[in-house]
């Protein structure tokens, strides 16, 4: 199942992504030509992370594996390969070797959470009774 951010996730880092480029409005006010090319960049990219993350997703978990969706580098971790796996304060954790897979419930729509509390639990006791 797919679990998806918040949008107050999803505003949240946008404007994490969009108040560092006041450093270059600055410069683009006073001298424009290629800081007002770097200052586009910037929004641009930041408004097609928000755009990736909204389609792509916070999370995937299915029967046999779970994946963290991240810009570059998803991280996975198959069902067989987990090693230990934490609960607190609305925070899932699974561990494998060299792997770790953080998951805040937090970051979930509120929606979903219900459902993700759930999923989470039985993926959880299926790892824990291999």
């Amino acid at each position: 199942m797919l679990f998806y951010f918040s949008n107050k996730k999803l505003l949240n880092r946008l404007i994490k992504r969009l108040l560092p480029t006041i450093i270059f409005l600055i410069p683009a006010l006073l001298w424009g030509n290629i800081f007002w090319v770097a200052t586009a960049l910037f929004w641009a990219e930041a408004v097609a992370e928000v755009v990736y993350f909204y389609k792509k997703g916070y999370v995937l978990i299915s029967e046999k594996f779970i994946r963290l969706n991240r810009i570059v580098g998803n991280k996975m971790i198959k069902l067989n390969e987990i090693t230990a796996t934490f609960v607190y304060n609305n925070e899932w954790t699974f561990q494998s070797g060299d792997k770790e897979i953080r998951i805040n419930k937090n970051f979930v729509r509120k929606e979903q959470r219900v459902e993700l509390e759930k999923v989470l639990m039985n993926f959880r006791n299926k790892a824990n009774s291999d």
